[in-house]
């Protein structure tokens, strides 16, 4: 039993079950009234519960008495560990090979070791340690109800909070200007890849590490895109496993302003629809797709979230089909792409689509005074407005998709959003080749290949995230095995390294790489640059063979790849970005979407 405890957990992600489970409860109870972060928060319980009945249960055995029932009811969960595969990577012997087989070979041991045991010998006397446990678990329900932060994980008391320091903002690197969408809020605070030309690119200065402090809210779930009004407050959709909410906040504070649910989903990690995406207008308004087909206006009258508009489109998607994301057109209109190929735009006379026969859009949108430049599962393409205002499609260019989906994308596909750069006459994409990814650049006006780069390790390349352009550069991340989602960066593991720099021609849209590197982890981020200082603003998770999840903020030399330091965020699953995107504040502060919320760095 000691032995199959230790291959079980280990202790740092027994004791995070034991103290962050009660308070993401007492949070889902007390903070954002939802009945399955309550579950979820019971069942991260429950699970250090059953490490240590299998201690104390070796602990009986050892003084000749007969072991609990706990190490018994133990058995079913540390098998269905050793078999689940979003549930294996929690486990402390799956660092090991052939640790599947070797865990279900304890369990199936000690389950006929315990059984025998139990005939012939006294009762252990119950004693102090459950008593112990409901206290802990009461005490830390209780200050997770009475806190709106992220879950505190003690094991950050253990864990390195960072280093380095930020390079001086007043030497800046060059970085070309991004025209201002008409229809959109002002850039770069208006959509998940800052302007319409999905940039993800900043020109002011970034926290120091040295000094700002971390604070965090706690939503209940991932807060993937953020944008930023004139009146200076946050606006995120945050999606949970059975729900979407608005969430409108004083981003100086993090204290709610308003909340709102805008609608239900399926549990599914990977399904990007209905909210995932949005922007905000020119009127300070939010626009996102919602479920089944809508596009939802959002204002805030004061400080109240309205409900302005919802256009219904459903009738214009194929059967089964959800809206991915979209984007204000540059003179009217509203560009949008389906999960399963459909690409429209709305218009005086209604909506009209183009389809693209079985192709999935899994990303989102740029925009230019051209049309709309969507990546689906076979091609980049182009699709303009024709006399009459329809979309027609001016060109496509294949990419090479791959054979399969790579750990740690959502499809087999094109992991990234199209990047508009050299002031708007070329594109880029990574494609989703093996035995490596390349870089692919594109004539935005032909279509036309203009150069290929290969990137990161044979075998080890694949990224679920917009490329980052800033001053002729490309910034490219490697996200490969982030899968399962969330667990894969549980228990002290992490994914593959890689970033790399690759420099274009604005002319000849020719390029090279300026520089790649294996400091930098990023499970998956969308990551952003800043001219100010030359920095790449990153999310990275380190490796730990005994098994700690820390999350750190990430400052990378945007011209040589150098990592320039790092600022703990937090620690645990509550602290895993999933799939969402890092920002600058107006103010000038980092902040980052989470699993479970939102972590900020502080400018001071």
């Amino acid at each position: 039993m000691l032995a199959e405890a230790l291959a079980f957990l280990s202790p740092a992600v027994a004791l995070a079950s034991l103290t962050v489970g009660p308070q993401v409860a007492g949070k889902g109870l007390a903070q954002v009234q939802s009945p399955e972060t309550v579950v979820s928060g019971l069942l991260q319980v429950g699970l250090g519960c059953s490490w240590l009945a299998l201690l104390t249960g070796a602990w009986s055995a050892w003084r000749g008495r007969r072991p609990r029932l706990g190490a018994l009811l133990a058995q079913p969960v540390v098998i269905a560990f050793a078999v689940i595969d979003i549930l294996h990577p929690l486990t402390w012997v799956s660092h090991l090979p052939g640790s599947r087989i070797a865990l279900t070979s304890l369990a199936i041991v000690t389950t006929a070791m315990v059984v025998r045991a139990t005939a012939g010998r006294a009762r252990e006397p119950s004693g102090l340690v459950p008593a112990a446990v409901v206290a802990v678990v009461a005490l830390c329900g209780l200050a997770g109800a009475t806190s709106a932060a992220l879950p505190l994980d003690p094991t950050a008391w253990v864990t390195s909070a960072g280093g380095g320091t930020a390079p001086d903002p007043r030497l800046s690197v060059a970085a070309g200007a991004i025209p201002q969408n008409p229809a959109l809020g002002d850039n770069p605070w208006n959509s998940i890849h800052n302007d319409s030309w999905a940039s993800d690119s900043y020109t002011r200065a970034a926290p120091d590490p040295r000094r700002g402090q971390v604070e965090s809210l706690f939503t209940g779930g991932d807060c993937a895109t953020m944008t930023f009004d004139r009146r200076g407050r946050l606006w995120t959709i945050c999606s949970s496993l059975r729900s979407t909410d608005v969430w409108l906040i004083d981003p100086a504070t993090l204290r709610v302003i308003d909340r709102r649910r805008v609608g239900e989903r399926t549990p599914d990690l990977t399904d990007f629809s209905g909210g995932g995406y949005f922007v905000l207008d020119a009127r300070g308004r939010i626009v996102f797709p919602g479920r089944g087909g809508r596009i939802v206006t959002m204002s805030a009258t004061g400080d109240r979230l309205e409900t302005e508009r919802e256009l219904a489109l459903s009738s214009l998607l194929q059967p089964g089909e959800e809206l991915t994301s979209l984007a204000p057109d540059w003179r009217s209109g509203v560009w949008f792409v389906g999960t399963r190929g459909t690409v429209g735009v709305t218009g005086a006379g209604g909506a009209r689509v183009v389809r693209f026969p079985g192709q999935d859009i899994e990303n989102s949108l740029a925009v230019t005074e051209r049309g709309a430049l969507v990546v689906t599962s076979r091609a980049l393409a182009l699709v303009e407005r024709d006399s009459r205002g329809a979309p027609r499609v001016r060109w496509q260019t294949r990419y090479a998709a791959g054979s399969r989906r790579k750990p740690g994308q959502t499809s087999r596909a094109s992991g990234t959003t199209p990047t508009v750069l050299s002031a708007g006459r070329h594109v880029a994409i990574a494609d989703n080749a093996e035995p490596r990814m390349h870089v692919i650049v594109a004539d935005a006006r032909t279509g036309r290949t203009t150069c290929s780069v290969p990137v990161f390790r044979p075998g080890r390349s694949a990224t679920e995230n917009s490329l980052i352009a800033t001053g002729g550069v490309l910034i490219v991340e490697n996200n490969y095995g982030y899968d399962p989602p969330v667990t894969a960066t549980s228990g002290g593991h992490t994914t593959e390294p890689g970033m790399a720099a690759i420099r274009v021609d604005p002319r000849t849209g020719r390029c090279r790489k300026l520089w790649e590197t294996r400091a930098v982890t990023v499970p998956s981020l969308v990551s952003k640059a800043t001219s100010a200082g030359g920095q790449i603003l990153t999310y990275t998770k380190r490796a730990s063979r005994a098994g700690l999840d820390a999350w750190y903020f990430t400052g990378v030399d945007l011209r040589t790849g150098r990592v320039r330091w790092t600022r703990l965020a937090g620690m645990g699953m509550a602290h895993n970005n999933h799939y969402a995107a890092t920002y600058l504040s107006p103010a000038g502060d980092l902040f980052t979407g989470t699993l479970l919320g939102l972590v900020v760095l502080r400018a001071r």
